[in-house]
């Protein structure tokens, strides 16, 4: 309850964080940034993004000590909890696609930009 008080303000500075992340890596080969609607504000509670060899940069991040992780790695149609909806590996390739591909980078309201810089040149340089 306490830290509703600072939900707007946050999800402002989380906004910032997701332009500056967007302005570094948007446009570059082998990645696909977070699309936002015209239509809606996203709160950035993660950035995630899909990048090809998705697995080998977490692990060269990770090295150098910036949390890369995969927050959806199974699409739901392949969730135990689904498993009797009768839906099949390859009903869904865009999103079995897209879990393989998806990585969330580091993301909280008080990331400095210069810290967002280094992450976002990591991540290419892996990626490469």
């Amino acid at each position: 309850r306490l830290k509703l008080r600072h939900l707007d303000k946050w999800n402002r500075m989380r906004r910032r964080n997701a332009r500056i992340y967007t302005e570094l890596l948007k446009g570059k080969s082998g990645i696909v940034c977070p699309y936002e609607a015209p239509y809606a504000r996203h709160v950035y509670h993660i950035y995630a993004l899909q990048i090809k060899n998705r697995d080998r940069v977490i692990s060269r991040l990770r090295e150098k000590g910036i949390g890369a992780q995969v927050h959806y790695p199974t699409p739901v149609h392949l969730q135990k909890v689904y498993k009797d909806s009768g839906y099949r590996r390859g009903e869904f390739p865009v999103a079995e696609k897209t879990a393989r591909r998806i990585i969330s980078l580091p993301m909280h309201p008080f990331l400095k930009h210069r810290e967002i810089e280094y992450i976002a040149r990591k991540t290419l340089e892996f990626l490469n």
